[in-house]
Parts: structure tokens; sequence; C-alpha cells
């Protein structure tokens, strides 16, 4: 199954200062790997509920971004955040 996915505003706009590489690697990112399968797996995908998360959410590591999610419905996934993974040279 594939999930449709979509950016909160504050994603949105970490994704637009991206430049080209950068926004290709973080939609290969979201495109490819994520809505591929959404399902937290411990290791890349985690479940964080813990302030300052509101429960549901999942963290996802990926090449140099950290993005925050929540299932939106059983086939949308709703970004959180995005910002650059800590340790990323960025």
């Amino acid at each position: 199954m594939t999930f449709d996915v979509f950016l909160s505003e504050h994603a949105e706009m970490f994704r637009q200062g991206l430049n080209a590489d950068e926004r290709k690697d973080f939609e290969t990112a979201l495109l490819d790997v994520l809505c591929s399968d959404p399902y937290p797996d411990g290791v890349s995908k985690i479940v964080l509920d813990d302030f300052p998360y509101q429960p549901g959410t999942i963290g996802f590591a990926h090449g140099d971004f950290w993005f925050t999610y929540r299932f939106h419905n059983e086939t949308t996934i709703r970004v959180t955040q995005a910002v650059w993974r800590p340790g990323s040279p960025k």
C-alpha cells in the first residue's frame, strides 16, 4: 500500500529553503522511503510518546533529515516537522 503525504506549514517552509539537490533528497526520503512503509520499526522510525510530542507522533530519520509525522487517516501521513538531523553537516 502506498500512502499520501502532506506537509505542515513548518515542514513546507523547511522544504522551500532547500537547494535543488537537498530538495530531491528530501522528497526521496518522504515519497520513496516513508510512504512505502510508514510504520514504526524501532530503527529509523520510532514512536515518540514523550513530551513535547502529541500521542501518535513518529520520528523518522533518513539521510540528513529528521521528520516527525502522524497518521492523518488510514492512507495519509501528515509531516508535522522537518529539520536537519542532529549530527548532519548542514
